[in-house]
């Protein structure tokens, strides 16, 4: 699972840096923001397991 993540953070820049065409480019902007997204929501998924109390 973990590496699917990062393939998927991985795919979307290669795809936008490498691309020659405008609608690849912006494929790679929208695989990288769901990715970075995916990432986000993981994060705050864990923090009020990792630090039980703290947060309201």
């Amino acid at each position: 699972m973990t590496t699917n993540r990062i393939a998927t953070k991985m795919l979307g820049p290669l795809l936008m840096a490498q691309s020659g065409i405008y609608l690849l480019s912006i494929l790679g902007i929208i695989v990288m923001a769901l990715g970075m997204g995916v990432a986000n929501a993981a994060m705050f998924k864990l923090v009020p397991n990792t630090f039980p109390g703290r947060f309201a």
